[in-house]
């Protein structure tokens, strides 16, 4: 009974360590100036392939930073320079407020594995770390969703 509890314990955390990788993947890209994407629109009935241009990164700091406690400089300054990814962000700010120690001490750029390994190693809650990287991760959606809102109608008012 007891190797079934450690077996059932180990397959969680890596499940955990593995939905939170893969969270923090997607915020990296939904952040992300890099590339263009391709989205399919139905209108009509009719169905079309359309580019879209990448949003300025700079747009998600302020959200960023009220769900983080992180000041918005900081963030913007870092989503520039592409030192770190937002996930990186989210890490370290989860680290030094476990471990008691300064963001500045613990924002480098890291794997996933290591990020995740230090934050075990310091005791943080993964189901809480999970649950920061999903909120961010809806927050930011929203933001993105807003920004192509905006650039939407600033289209169709300008083709008036």
């Amino acid at each position: 009974m007891f190797l079934l509890t450690i077996a059932v314990c180990l397959a969680d955390t890596t499940s955990s360590r593995s939905s939170i990788k893969n969270t923090a993947e997607s915020l990296d890209e939904l952040v992300s100036a890099e590339k263009k994407r391709k989205m399919i629109i139905h209108e009509n009935g009719h169905q079309r392939e359309i580019r879209i241009k990448p949003l300025d990164p700079t747009i998600f700091a302020p959200k960023i930073s009220s769900i983080l406690e992180i000041d918005e400089d900081i963030i913007t300054s870092a989503i520039r320079q592409k030192k770190v990814k937002v996930s990186d962000l989210v890490f370290a700010q989860i680290l030094s407020n476990t471990a008691g120690d300064s963001l500045h001490e613990n924002l480098e750029k890291r794997s996933y594995s290591s990020w995740l390994q230090e934050l075990e190693r310091v005791g943080a809650n993964l189901e809480q770390v999970q649950k920061t990287f999903d909120d961010l991760y809806v927050e930011v959606s929203f933001v993105a969703m807003d920004a192509r809102m905006q650039q939407r109608l600033a289209t169709t008012q300008r083709g008036r």
